[in-house]
């Protein structure tokens, strides 16, 4: 019992450092911004499909009034068009508003869920096998200089920072099968699973449950064709197999 609540205290502790950054933004509308984002890819698949529901044409006019569907709906995905068109989201709408836009948002994904799933898989897979290799040109890698006036943002070296950029965004085309792919890892997680039962491990496996329930909200969240969302589920399966792995031995030895 006290291994299993330590787990859980871990994971809650962890979970707090790691998502706690987003609540000291305190920009005007940069929360609800932030939120959007992850609604206005899926959404653009829903709208631009044949719905169904009791209550849609009542969903579609509330998710209109803080979500312009016809300008939504003009660009293939809604990534594209939160950067083209900065009034497409009503930034002056009231909590009320907002509370029922989620309202009707999550009704719309409830009875269209069919639709919901096959763009969210379709974000999963351009995310991780069939991610296109971005373009990380020198005046790319200088669009970021606005940090250099962080103290503690400085590169030990901008000739090795580079370099590193240009491995991990594909330039060296071997390093994309699998650096961004998180097929694999979901296979290493199922197997811890599997042998967080057979060994008995409550730790192992209230860590693959909880990382499987983060895998859950990525899939379901992600607001973009970007694989930076899969790390942690990444970073955490290689942990877990280490775990495990170290953790077999130790019994055998």
């Amino acid at each position: 019992m006290q291994t299993l609540v330590k787990g859980v205290v871990i994971l809650i502790i962890g979970y707090v450092g790691l998502y706690s950054f987003q609540y000291f933004d305190v920009s005007p509308g940069s929360r609800d911004h932030y939120f959007y984002t992850g609604v206005i890819n899926p959404l653009n698949g829903l709208v631009k499909s044949d719905l169904k529901g009791k209550r849609l044409e009542e969903n579609l006019n509330t998710i209109d009034k803080i979500i312009k569907i016809d300008v939504l709906r003009k660009y293939e995905t809604g990534e594209k068009a939160f950067f083209a068109e900065p009034g497409m989201i009503n930034d002056n709408a009231t909590n009320e508003e907002k509370k029922k836009f989620r309202s009707a948002y999550l009704s719309l994904v409830c009875d269209n869920f069919d639709v919901f799933m096959k763009e969210r898989i379709h974000s999963f897979r351009k995310s991780n096998l069939h991610f296109m290799v971005p373009d990380f040109s020198q005046s790319e890698l200088e669009r970021h200089r606005e940090f250099d006036g962080l103290t503690f943002n400085q590169p030990l070296s901008r000739s090795l920072r580079a370099s590193v950029l240009r491995f991990l965004a594909g330039e060296d085309t071997s390093s994309v099968g699998w650096l961004y792919n998180s097929y694999c890892y979901a296979v290493i997680l199922f197997v811890i699973f599997v042998m967080s039962i057979v060994y008995k491990e409550k730790f192992l496996f209230l860590f693959s449950i909880t990382l499987l329930f983060h895998l859950l909200l990525v899939l379901c969240t992600a607001p973009a064709y970007f694989h930076m969302y899969y790390f942690t589920f990444q970073l955490c399966s290689y942990v877990g197999m280490i775990y495990l792995i170290c953790g077999i031995y130790t019994k055998n030895g």
